[in-house]
């Protein structure tokens, strides 16, 4: 849509219902584009090209972050499960308190990778938002 037809005012309210399943799809794809669902209708009624707003860049990183935090889950899940199973069997070994200092790392590092995202993803929630 141009600035033009952004300017014009609105008066006109209308309402309609919707399944569920019809509703929800409607959400998605008026947030894949990064629209309204109001602008979204009005740019589907009035037949102009919806673009999506989103960068391809943007969302390979952030499926990348997630395929690296799951690995790093299995990671410190698979310490820990050491960890049990040394403490079962000789619960005077030392090696317990060096595999918790490790699960500890992962932890705080898997943490603090996933805050760093979080904090992206906001950041880039709040420039689509103004943007629209």
């Amino acid at each position: 849509m141009s600035n033009q037809e952004e300017e014009v005012k609105r008066t006109k309210w209308i309402s309609f219902r919707l399944t569920e399943e019809e509703k929800s799809l409607m959400d998605y794809n008026a947030s894949k584009h990064g629209y309204s669902r109001s602008k979204y209708i009005r740019s589907a009624v009035m037949g102009y090209k919806l673009e999506s707003k989103f960068d391809n860049s943007v969302l390979k990183v952030i499926l990348e972050f997630v395929s690296e935090h799951k690995a790093q889950g299995v990671n410190i899940n698979q310490v820990a499960k050491k960890i049990n199973q040394i403490s079962k069997s000789n619960p005077d070994d030392d090696r317990i308190s060096d595999l918790s200092k490790d699960i500890i790392e992962l932890y705080q590092s898997s943490d603090n990778r996933a805050m760093e995202m979080v904090k992206t993803m906001r950041v880039l929630r709040e420039y689509l938002n103004r943007s629209k």
